[in-house]
């Protein structure tokens, strides 16, 4: 299956009876969340099975959205979910924590609401030895304003204020739209005209996590950590729930998944995106043709 097109197969996917193809994907789908509760399971083992501060961790590098991950993921490492939920009953004194250990507090301000944060944060500092990340970490080049990391901060905080002291209890909300209404997180008001600190724009808009953002969430983050809860602790309906969920989801659309529409597979859920997705990470980059049941139909039939 020699080919110098995207992937080995391209030329021949159009002759996979789709039924096929969708069996494939459902057990990629599978492999792809079983793949995610192993990794998910060392990293609870290095933070002492604490699963509430992995999960706080991972929410935290989802509101990085790529570009900012790392530096969300070290703030929210560094920064205790069990320091933090002593402040969940007072945004400004949550927000200043997380601005201040962002290294984001660390300059001389003119507006009310970045001075009441240094002020707020100057007490928390003291009370929680909070030493504060190089600014540095944090990167602005060729993110939209809505994307840059203060607004992504300030979401972040509502979403842990909306959570409240336990953030597992996202795992056990039975319907997805719940949980999306609670990812429905906005930034405190002073962003509505700002993207940086002391720096008003001309125009005002709530700065509200969008529709894609949530799924990207959803996907990446939660529904893993749902069907690792669920395979730790041997509940089935989480394992279930996790799966019914990712189908309940539109389809990612990215360079991935847009080169595999080309080819006429057109995921009809999040499930068979993030399977494609997985087809192509895991197989077709490594060439495992002998391995995946579309290669085994191809090279029987003698492509």
């Amino acid at each position: 299956m020699a080919s110098k097109t995207w992937i080995a197969c391209a030329n021949n996917l159009s002759s996979i009876n789709i039924f096929d193809m969708h069996a494939w994907l459902d057990k990629l789908g599978v492999e792809s969340l079983e793949l995610k509760t192993a990794i998910l399971s060392k990293q609870l083992i290095e933070n002492k099975n604490d699963f509430q501060q992995l999960f706080y961790q991972k929410l935290a590098r989802a509101f990085g959205f790529g570009t900012n991950s790392q530096a969300f993921e070290m703030m929210a490492g560094i920064l205790p979910f069990s320091n933090i939920k002593k402040q969940l009953d007072n945004r400004l004194q949550l927000e200043a924590m997380l601005f201040g250990q962002a290294g984001m507090l660390n300059k001389q301000f003119k507006d009310k609401y970045p001075l009441a944060l240094k002020r707020e944060f100057n007490f928390l500092s003291n009370k929680y030895s909070i030493k504060p990340m190089d600014i540095k970490l944090w990167k602005h080049m060729r993110l939209r304003p809505v994307n840059f990391p203060s607004i992504r901060i300030s979401q972040f905080a509502a979403l842990l204020e909306k959570m409240a002291n336990d953030l597992l209890n996202i795992i056990s909300t039975k319907k997805l739209k719940t949980v999306k209404k609670i990812l429905e997180c906005e930034a405190s008001e002073y962003w509505n005209n700002h993207f940086i600190f002391d720096k008003q724009v001309n125009t005002s808009s709530p700065k509200k996590l969008g529709q894609s953002s949530i799924n990207l969430i959803l996907i990446n983050t939660i529904i893993p950590f749902l069907f690792t809860y669920g395979r730790q602790n041997n509940i089935i309906e989480y394992e279930e729930k996790a799966i019914n969920w990712l189908e309940e989801i539109k389809p990612e659309n990215n360079i991935i998944i847009r080169n595999f529409n080309k080819l006429g597979f057109k995921p009809d859920s999040a499930f068979h995106s993030q399977a494609l997705y997985h087809l192509h990470k895991y197989y077709c980059t490594n060439k495992k043709c002998l391995e995946c049941r579309i290669g085994h139909i191809l090279i029987a039939a003698g492509v």
